[in-house]
């Protein structure tokens, strides 16, 4: 059964691994800002966290080889936690948060 609340101390556990993977993948190359986890419920009724992550500079920094990869490597994590498929993630800048403060609110209908 699908879990219906993110306890406070799984959504750290997420931040965490969440942090130390792209660090290891990324070194000094890309600063990593707030990682907010979320939630999240797809079309079908599919329970996953969501992952929103903040970087400091430029996005084409990101290699692909390790960010493609962050749902999978924590998936034997989410799937203890009761999350029916692995994490979702997106980047955001913190000059595209700047430039539209209300970004992740509107991404996740906050008013």
């Amino acid at each position: 059964m699908a879990i219906r609340k993110l306890a406070e101390e799984d959504r750290k556990k997420i931040e965490n691994l969440t942090r130390e993977y792209l660090v290891k993948g990324h070194g000094d190359d890309i600063k990593f800002g707030d990682i907010i986890v979320k939630h999240s419920v797809d079309h079908e009724g599919y329970h996953f966290a969501h992952i929103s992550i903040i970087i400091d500079g430029d996005a084409r920094a990101l290699n692909p080889s390790w960010t493609v990869g962050l749902g999978l490597h924590l998936w034997p994590y989410t799937d203890e936690m009761g999350f029916d498929l692995p994490a979702g993630k997106m980047f955001i800048t913190e000059e595209e948060l700047e430039e539209n403060p209300n970004y992740l609110n509107k991404w996740w209908h906050i008013e």
